[in-house]
């Protein structure tokens, strides 16, 4: 695999290099398309062209045909993306090996105020259904949204607050889905629009998935001959209490004035769900309202360009259900918000600084209440800066302190004081846009969280018995990103390299001790490592054969982690293994567009202390999409999408239900929409 990755590489920037632009017809339409494409949660909002750092933007074309019942899911075949996957119900993304604690969720750049970082069997409540785009970030702008972002970012942008004139009375999209593998049944509308200086959204959405089809049995076949059993019981190819429900809807409205605009929108989100592999067949009913409230004002005081701020609260509550009986309940109350401050150039610097607050009130009660009540509040300054030093290099840096404050019941109260920094250079090289370089060095700490602090109890969805520890210190990762877009050309890819060093990394280690006939898992602080890189990159056979009004792609990605225990020489648990791409897409116009591909993820043995392989397999998908002419401005289309069509036995080797809850098996989904 090494041999394969090695040779791509190779191979990516040989065409680079050597293939001249005989062929420059797109040019201009590639790089339009790029600087359409904006990025949000960056301070500067560049567009994906100017952006120096790694990072993914799925926009609402893609989301509606690769978009599953979980925001992890979703995402899971990004470049450097993988997934915590508990099934239909929940799933975080796993961002170079980093999950939970290291990666920050937002909706419109503040947090989801959920409990979804506690454990990986709480749904995250951004629901991809309701998103217009959705941003992965992996660079130094991270260190603007916490400490909790030191893996990376990711960002929903689902538009419930609009910025901007709508321009029309009334414009919308209504959505039908359904699929084969777990007879999802999803439907979805939005409706939005303006009068006079007023901007108004209102979105819904409603998704229903039975137990999931799985190609064999739900435990792996490593596992069983890890038990020791000589049978298992068959489950019937479904995965048992895999079901998923779920509704939302959301309503906002703005004015958007010549001195920027002002808004708020409330959002309410019910789910019920089952976690696989649990005794007792548990689920969750879960329940959350929130109410948000953004503006702008532009040029609020001379020598600065705006004023933004973003103020989230929510009130949260999940029942974990045995049968009909409730065995753990956990709330959660919680405030966010930012204001962010822009300025002229100063001498040659353009830059943003703010201050973010953060209030948390969470309680878990019951008999799994593993994690004592805790009450935690982070204060923190901000600033970013960028100059540009000529037509060629432009220079970033960044730096971020916060005040975090953990309260617990009956437990010592904990108090931090995190900070990072970060300073990167964009390049160039030819200053027309074809190719842009980037190098960021940063250094971040993050504080230590309740579950890592306090834990002490038997973690049931992760069929672990887990104990915190109050000593532990504030993680520091120090990391370099280096990066290489080529942005136009018959060829076009991006290929990225990065480190991250530890010192006081939090591990959530397994030992040999078995407790309430759970093994015993313990946090503590240890030197670590994550590196590796990602390629992604594009033949476009249509410049070559001069096809204009074509779209032809040869396509491919290669993404690889390795995370190292430096203090034992080990493994780190739970690193995605090494995953292969390769597709070939077709596109008439805006009109149609059909592709079919095929991931190759390798077998992972590079494992922690009692941690199982999983072995390799290949995921075989394909889709088609129409889109019919509009008629009386309103447009039709529609998309059949088949997904693991080998139906290969696949499971997510960061999960802690890898050898329990297998992917997906053979599925068809078939989806329609309606603009008007």
């Amino acid at each position: 695999m090494r041999v394969l990755v090695a040779l791509l590489v190779v191979n990516f920037i040989f065409c680079s290099l050597s293939i001249a632009q005989e062929v420059q017809s797109k040019r201009k339409k590639e790089l339009d398309r790029l600087t359409e494409i904006v990025i949000v949660a960056d301070p500067f909002n560049p567009s994906l062209l100017e952006h120096g750092s790694p990072v993914t933007v799925v926009d609402k074309e893609k989301l509606k045909i690769i978009s599953e019942s979980s925001l992890g899911e979703t995402l899971s075949q990004e470049p450097g993306v993988s997934s915590t996957y508990f099934g239909p119900g929940a799933s975080r993304p796993v961002i170079r090996g980093n999950s939970g604690e290291r990666v920050k969720i937002l909706k419109n750049g503040v947090g989801t105020l959920d409990v979804s970082n506690y454990s990986e069997d709480h749904q995250v409540t951004a629901n991809p259904l309701a998103a217009k785009s959705i941003e992965i970030l992996r660079g130094p702008e991270t260190l603007l949204y916490g400490s909790q972002a030191i893996g990376g970012v990711v960002n929903v942008v689902d538009g419930q607050i609009p910025e901007n004139s709508i321009g029309k009375v009334a414009t919308g999209t209504l959505n039908f889905k359904t699929g084969t593998a777990d007879g999802e049944v999803t439907t979805s509308a939005l409706v939005e629009g303006q009068a006079s200086d007023f901007n108004w959204h209102i979105d819904s959405f409603n998704q229903d998935t039975d137990d999931i089809k799985i190609p064999g049995n739900a435990k792996s076949d490593i596992k069983q001959n890890a038990d020791g059993e000589n049978s298992v019981i068959d489950t019937g190819g479904r995965l048992e209490n895999s079901y998923a429900r779920s509704q939302g809807v959301n309503v906002g409205g703005s004015a958007v004035k010549k001195w920027g605009f002002l808004g708020m929108s409330l959002s309410d989100t019910n789910s019920i769900y089952g976690v696989p592999g649990a005794e007792k067949g548990v689920s969750i009913n879960l329940k959350q309202v929130r109410l948000d409230l953004k503006g702008r004002v532009d040029k609020p005081f001379e020598s600065f360009k705006s004023l933004k701020f973003n103020l989230g609260g929510s009130n949260y509550d999940h029942q974990e259900l045995e049968g009909k009986n409730v065995g753990t309940r956990f709330s959660n109350d919680a405030l966010e918000g930012r204001v962010e401050l822009s300025h002229d150039t100063w001498s040659g610097w353009d830059g943003v600084f703010g201050t973010q607050q953060e209030y948390s009130d969470f309680a878990a009660i019951g008999e799994e209440a593993f994690i004592p009540a805790t009450k935690r509040s982070a204060s923190s300054l901000f600033v970013f800066e960028e100059r540009k030093l000529n037509d060629l290099f432009k220079f970033q840096s960044g730096g971020r302190y916060e005040l975090v404050s953990l309260n617990p019941a009956n437990r010592e109260d904990k108090n931090y004081n995190p900070y990072g920094v970060s300073a990167g250079v964009v390049l160039d090289p030819t200053s027309k846009d074809d190719y842009t370089i980037g190098l960021t060095t940063s250094y971040t700490q993050r504080a230590p969280t309740s579950p890592e602090l306090f834990a002490d109890g038997a973690h049931i969805a992760r069929q672990i018995f887990e104990i915190g520890s109050s000593d532990l210190d504030q993680e520091k990762s120090t990391g370099v990103d280096l990066t290489f877009k080529k942005n136009t050309g018959l060829i076009t890819g991006a290929l990225n390299f990065f480190v991250q060093d530890f010192k006081d990394y939090i591990n959530l280690s397994s030992t040999d001790r078995i407790q309430n006939d759970l093994r015993v898992f313990e946090y503590n602080n240890i030197n670590a490592r994550l590196y590796g890189g990602e390629l992604e990159y594009a033949f476009h056979l249509h410049e070559l054969l001069g096809m204009w009004v074509n779209d032809i792609d040869l396509y491919g990605q290669v993404d690889l982690v390795r995370g190292e225990n430096k203090s034992d020489n080990g493994d780190l648990p739970r690193i995605p293994p090494v995953r292969t791409k390769v597709g070939l897409s077709y596109g008439w116009r805006d009109l149609f567009k059909a592709g079919c591909e095929a991931q190759l993820v390798s077998a992972q043995n590079h494992l922690a202390d009692n941690e199982l392989p999983t072995d390799s397999y290949t995921l075989l998908n394909a889709f088609v999409s129409q889109k019919l002419p509009k008629f009386s401005g309103q447009q039709l289309s529609f998309f059949i999408r088949g997904t693991n069509l080998t139906n290969d036995d696949a499971r997510m080797h960061a999960s802690f239900l890898k050898d329990l809850a297998p992917l997906r098996g053979r599925s068809v989904l078939f989806g329609i929409e309606s603009n008007f």
